[in-house]
């Protein structure tokens, strides 16, 4: 892979359980570092999902040889205030060398 196509710097996000003020917990994001990406989209998409209609969008995201990446994680383009959940994670060639990420753009 080309350098040049990740020209993107993403923060990896990781859920982890928190106290709040109650004295029961609730999920935060604690920040895993952060990476260079290659940001792809691929289509846009409305469902029917619980009664309500929601626009998704799916995105592929590429990055250089991380080892660990796990699906409930998330990644953060904190430059524009983005955020994609992974569904997808692929080794292409099984090297660790280049990540290949199927995403849903987070919409709020």
């Amino acid at each position: 892979m080309r350098a040049g196509r990740l020209r993107h710097r993403l923060q990896i996000q990781m859920p982890v359980e928190a106290r709040d003020d109650l004295g029961g917990f609730r999920q935060v994001w604690m920040s895993g570092g952060d990476v260079w990406a290659d940001v792809e989209p691929l289509k846009g998409r409305e469902g029917f999902e619980a009664q309500s209609l929601e626009a998704r969008l799916s995105h592929r995201i590429t990055l250089r040889g991380l080892t660990e990446l796990d699906p409930r994680w998330r990644l953060v383009w904190l430059e524009k205030d983005r955020a994609f959940q992974l569904f997808s994670i692929r080794d292409v060639g099984e090297r660790y060398r280049t990540i290949e990420c199927l995403a849903w753009e987070i919409l709020d």
